[in-house]
């Protein structure tokens, strides 16, 4: 399911590492789960992140521009999930691709944290259904 964008699994989840992630759900899969789609997951806040300061993701579906995701900082270390609804059937063929652009993605390296480089944005934990 996933695509371009992601950097390596980790204990947690995956990190995003560029400014668009993507996700290939089938749309067989879309109908089994009532066509809504939970991503548990967390934005990167560098430790020096004002109490706060938001991060926005915007979510597309096959092109289409449908929510933008805002995290703060107060929530960002903790698990939140966002939902998004896809429309049925796929406009596209047998595939959503969902695209999460990141508007504020950061490193640890830039931040003065670590010496990690990679551009992070949404940590994922799961997708899963409804």
């Amino acid at each position: 399911m996933l695509g371009k964008g992601w950097s390596k699994p980790e204990e947690f989840g995956v990190w995003s590492d560029q400014s668009v992630a993507e996700i290939r759900v089938p749309a067989g899969l879309a109908v089994q789960w009532h066509s809504r789609v939970i991503f548990d997951c967390t934005h990167y806040f560098p430790g020096v992140a004002a109490a706060r300061e938001c991060r926005k993701v915007d979510v597309f579906v096959d092109g289409k521009r449908i929510d933008p995701w805002v995290f703060t900082r107060e929530a960002g270390d903790a698990e939140c999930s966002r939902a998004i609804t896809l429309i049925l059937p796929a406009a596209t063929g047998p595939w959503f691709c969902i695209a999460l652009r990141m508007n504020d993605a950061q490193s640890p390296l830039s931040a003065g944290l670590a010496d990690d480089a990679r551009n992070l944005g949404l940590g994922l934990r799961t997708i899963r259904r409804r």
